[in-house]
């Protein structure tokens, strides 16, 4: 049987029976473009595999309780990682710009008060 031209949620129904090939195929399917977008985000090449295999890791773990669709999973899961990783090192350049942000806009609201 060809994984690949199965859909995600064919792909999650198989992962729920344990079947690690429909992991693998998920894993091929998405670990490019998520790498991607945590390349954007975090500093180094070894943090962004690392919170890929992370992300990978749970859903193989979680995968019998999992009712998101595969993608929300995804994306949800990523996001909390990055939250994680945000956490563990404030020194990320991440953190430095949600930091700033938030002075930023903390700035912004007070000068309009002012004004008002």
């Amino acid at each position: 049987m060809n994984y690949f031209v199965l859909s995600d949620a064919e792909l999650m129904s198989r992962l729920k029976q344990d079947d690690r090939i429909a992991f693998e195929t998920i894993y091929r399917r998405y670990a490019s473009d998520l790498f991607k977008y945590l390349s954007e985000k975090v500093e180094t090449k070894d943090d962004c595999e690392e919170i890929l295999i992370d992300v990978f890791i749970a859903l193989w773990l979680d995968r019998h309780s999992i009712n998101n669709e595969l993608n929300e999973y995804l994306s949800a899961s990523i996001k909390h990682r990055l939250i994680l990783y945000i956490r563990d090192k404030p020194q990320s350049q991440l953190f430095t710009h949600l930091k700033q942000s938030f002075y930023e806009t903390r700035e912004e609201e007070r000068n309009s008060e002012k004004e008002s």
